[in-house]
């Protein structure tokens, strides 16, 4: 059975309006999730990880998407 990465129980989820990140990201604090350096440090440059009790991760960048 393959052994899974840290990488592999990330969901990213892109916020370029600096209000709205910050909220999300208090909204994430007060909910109980952990917040956790990045696997990757590329992550940490402009956003905040977060871990819940089953190990999953989100990140929250304050940037937007591009292709």
């Amino acid at each position: 059975m393959p052994v899974a990465r840290p990488t592999d129980n990330l969901l990213v989820f892109y916020l370029p309006e600096k209000e709205i990140w910050l909220n999300c990201v208090e909204k994430m604090k007060k909910a109980g999730f952990i917040l956790a350096p990045a696997y990757n440090d590329y992550w940490d440059v402009i956003g905040q990880t977060f871990e819940d009790i089953d190990g999953y991760r989100v990140v929250l960048q304050n940037r937007a998407w591009s292709a």
